[in-house]
């Protein structure tokens, strides 16, 4: 199971200088499904979203969205208010994937 202190440290290496962690990152984030989460890391999951991450050159892959997108197959795996939580702290493109979460 993929708990908070999982989701931070995949977290961090997404904001590392060396974009070849960062793509390896977005590598483990592309192969992660939300069955595996842990509730606290459903909700860490969730909070990632609000971060600004650095580009990986050559990827169209945004990892802010990338987080929301996580959850897409099980929505009920966070609690709607903590979506509307993220949502008012969100930008434009995670603000998308929410209400996709929530419908």
């Amino acid at each position: 199971m993929i708990g908070a202190a999982e989701v931070t440290e995949l977290r961090t290496l997404l904001r590392r200088r060396d974009p070849s962690l960062r793509r390896e990152a977005l590598d483990v984030l592309t192969a992660w499904s939300p069955e595996v989460l842990t509730p606290d890391g459903a909700v860490a999951a969730l909070d990632s979203a609000t971060i600004v991450y650095p580009p990986v050159p050559d990827d169209p892959r945004h990892p802010d969205e990338m987080w929301v997108r996580l959850l897409w197959p099980a929505p009920a795996v966070v609690p709607t208010h903590e979506v509307l939580r993220v949502y008012a702290l969100a930008g434009e493109r995670v603000r998308r994937a929410l209400l996709h979460l929530l419908a």
